[in-house]
């Protein structure tokens, strides 16, 4: 199956749907979580920290396109069962929670940091 192009034909698996955005949420994870370790050692933030909102953002841009693809109406009717349907909505919200969640934590960190200070 051609992962970009929904006139590919029908997905077997919910894998196969959600791979490449998985992909990207799994690599974000692990250089966010990299990144702290880096700043608890360091004390500063890495000059690679952008490479993980990049990686989010690919993340949720994929899946947003999987997403997309249940509102083609000859697409949507090919899905075999509900597993697979699903799975296109989970391609899109487990990294939107994923980013917002890690969005959540660094704005409480930022703000224990500030409060720190006084």
């Amino acid at each position: 199956m051609d992962f970009f192009n929904p006139e590919s034909g029908s997905p077997e698996s919910a894998l196969e749907i959600m791979m490449v955005p998985l992909l990207f949420l799994v690599f974000g994870v692990l250089a966010y979580s990299a990144s702290n370790r880096y700043l608890e050692n360091e004390g500063k933030r890495p000059k690679w920290m952008p490479v993980v909102y990049v990686a989010f953002g690919l993340a949720l841009l994929f899946g947003f396109q999987k997403y997309m693809f249940t509102r083609e109406i000859l697409y949507a009717n090919t899905l075999t069962t509900g597993k697979v349907r699903y799975a296109h909505y989970l391609g899109l919200l487990l990294p939107l929670l994923t980013s917002i969640g890690i969005g959540i934590r660094e704005f409480f960190r930022k703000r224990a940091n500030a409060e720190r200070l006084y």
